[in-house]
């Protein structure tokens, strides 16, 4: 109902600085990043983890933890923590701006990233982050560079912390990468303050095939800048976005119309196009079957409308 939940604790003093990220455990424990340097008056670099009822899991140690402020996290299905920010090092230990670490708070040196992440003009910072089912891990940010070679804004990453070169997306984007989404088809929708993507006009807002390539069938991309309406100039574009069971996509950010519309500024909501095989819906759109249940387990069940002789194909959500 919007009231304060007292079982959740964090202390009469807290943290003593921003907040930018946090990632629930599958056990209900709590990893949270930010630019602070204190927890409940003790030391912590910008990186904790709390138990649910918000005291410090003490089997979590980061030791010295980050020189700089941590922006985004992930968590993947073996637990290990996928951390990425404005640092430097790690522990003391030089960490250009992503570190897998174990579940009790050590570097996975089975993750290497060599030199890391970095920028020409400014710091390579990293923004966001989504692991994809196969393990893989999608990377957005500030960057323009991995380990020495040029890698504009985004990349994906093998499970072993190497560039997946299989991506087709190198070089493609001309501007930060704020917020990326999966969708269950494997499509990737990615928000930030880009223009273009491999010359197409994209303006903040561009989805791709699950290979990198782009996915022209998809048009939600004309989000504008009225500049006199935005306090924060250093955050223009799309900056969170979040799917809907339905596939409806979700998008914030510093934006002051789609499609030349003033009255979507800020927050929209786009039509997705994952198709929902409800029996009401194929009745509505007067298709000549219907199909139940959905989601289906085991049994999908399949009734002709009318006499008419047809073939049906099934996919999964792969187009397998």
């Amino acid at each position: 109902d919007g009231t304060k939940d007292i079982s959740f604790n964090t202390g009469f003093n807290g943290f003593n600085g921003d907040v930018y990220s946090t990632v629930i455990q599958i056990d209900g424990k709590i990893i949270v990043g930010g630019s602070f340097n204190s927890y409940q008056r003790v030391a912590q670099n910008r990186l904790i983890r709390l138990n649910a009822d918000g005291s410090k899991d003490i089997s979590f140690d980061i030791g010295t933890g980050f020189d700089a402020e941590v922006l985004s996290l992930a968590i993947q299905t073996d637990g290990k923590i996928i951390v990425g920010g404005k640092f430097k090092t790690y522990q003391g230990i030089s960490q250009n701006y992503l570190i897998r670490l174990n579940t009790d708070g050590s570097k996975d040196n089975n993750f290497n990233i060599g030199s890391g992440f970095g920028s020409i003009y400014s710091l390579g910072d990293i923004q966001t982050i989504v692991v994809q089912p196969n393990g893989k891990i999608l990377v957005g940010g500030k960057f323009t560079f991995l380990n020495g070679k040029s890698q504009n804004y985004l990349v994906r990453l093998n499970t072993d912390g190497s560039n997946d070169t299989s991506f087709y997306a190198q070089n493609g984007l001309n501007g930060s990468v704020y917020s990326i989404a999966l969708q269950k088809d494997g499509k990737i929708l990615l928000g930030g303050s880009f223009t273009s993507y491999k010359l197409y006009k994209t303006d903040r807002l561009v989805r791709l095939n699950s290979d990198g390539s782009l996915d022209l069938t998809f048009t939600g991309n004309e989000f504008n800048i009225g500049y006199f309406l935005i306090s924060d100039k250093d955050s223009l574009g799309i900056r969170a976005l979040s799917l809907q069971s339905n596939g409806q996509i979700l998008a914030g950010g510093a934006f002051s119309s789609y499609k030349k519309d003033n009255a979507s500024a800020f927050l929209i909501r786009l039509k997705g196009t994952e198709t929902n095989l409800s029996n009401e819906q194929y009745d509505i759109e007067n298709n000549p079957f219907s199909l139940w249940p959905n989601p289906v387990k085991n049994t999908l069940n399949i009734n002709s409308l009318n006499e008419t002789n047809y073939s049906v194909k099934i996919y999964d959500l792969l187009g397998r």
